[in-house]
C-alpha cells in the first residue's frame, strides 16, 4: 500500500472524528435559533464588533453578547475591552497543500483538515480555552488572545519550517497582488528552507517560524 493510500485513509478517519469535536456543542440545541446563513465555518465578529457569533454547518448563530464596554476579539471568541481586535486582517482563504491537519498561521485556535483538494475538507476550531498544538495536531489548553495574529513576515522570509513540528513549513507565494503562505507539509522527515527542500535531518542554524 502506498504512502499517499494510507494517508487517505488516515484523513477519511480524522473526517469521522473531527467533526467539530472541541466546540463542546453536544447538542445544536444548544446555541438556540439560528440568526442566518453563513460560508466559513468557525467564530466571527458581528459589525458593530458587540457579539460574537458561531457558523456551524452553514448556519450562523448568536454565541455571546458583549456589554457596553467589551468588544469581540476574533481571535479568542470572547468579549475583551480591546475594540482592535474585532475584525482580523484581510486574509486569504486558506488553501490546502497536501493530506493532513494543517494549522492556520493568523489564528491559533484554529486548523484545517486537507485531503487532496485545494479547498479544506474541514475547518476545525478548538473550543474556548484552549489553542492548536502543531507538534500533537491536537488542541491544547492556552489563550488564544496571546497569540501573533500576524502569520509569517513574506517580505522578510519567503520560506521557513515550523518550529513545533518542522515537518511543516511555509511558502509565500503571489495571491491577489500581495506575499501570502502557504503551509505545506513533507512526506517525510524535516523542511530545509536553505535547500527549498524537505531532507532526512535538520540543519542547524534554521530560519524557524515562531508559532
Amino acid at each position: 500500500m502506498g504512502i499517499y493510500t494510507i494517508a487517505t485513509g488516515l484523513v477519511l478517519l480524522l473526517a469521522s472524528c473531527h467533526s467539530y469535536p472541541n466546540m463542546g456543542l453536544s447538542n445544536m440545541d444548544l446555541l438556540g435559533k439560528s440568526v442566518g446563513d453563513c460560508t466559513s465555518n468557525g467564530y466571527h465578529c458581528t459589525d458593530d464588533c458587540k457579539n460574537v457569533q458561531l457558523c456551524v454547518n452553514s448556519k450562523l448563530y448568536d454565541y455571546k453578547k458583549c456589554n457596553s464596554q467589551s468588544y469581540c476579539d476574533y481571535v479568542s471568541h470572547d468579549c475583551i475591552d480591546n475594540e482592535s481586535r474585532c475584525s482580523p486582517p484581510n486574509i486569504i482563504p486558506f488553501t490546502c497543500c497536501g493530506v493532513g491537519l494543517f494549522p492556520d498561521l493568523f489564528n491559533c485556535s484554529v486548523h484545517y483538515l486537507c485531503d487532496s483538494g485545494e479547498n479544506p475538507l474541514e475547518t476545525i476550531v478548538c473550543e474556548k480555552g484552549s489553542i492548536y498544538d502543531v507538534a500533537t495536531s491536537r488542541c491544547k489548553k492556552g489563550d488564544a488572545s496571546t497569540c501573533s495574529t500576524t502569520g509569517p513576515n513574506c517580505l522578510k522570509t519567503t520560506t521557513g519550517a515550523l518550529e513545533k513540528n518542522p515537518n511543516l513549513y511555509y511558502v509565500c507565494n503571489l495571491v491577489d497582488n500581495r506575499m501570502y503562505p502557504q503551509v505545506c507539509s513533507c512526506p517525510s522527515g524535516y523542511y530545509d528552507p536553505s535547500k527549498f527542500s524537505c531532507v532526512a535531518h535538520l540543519p542547524s542554524p534554521i530560519p524557524f517560524l515562531e508559532n
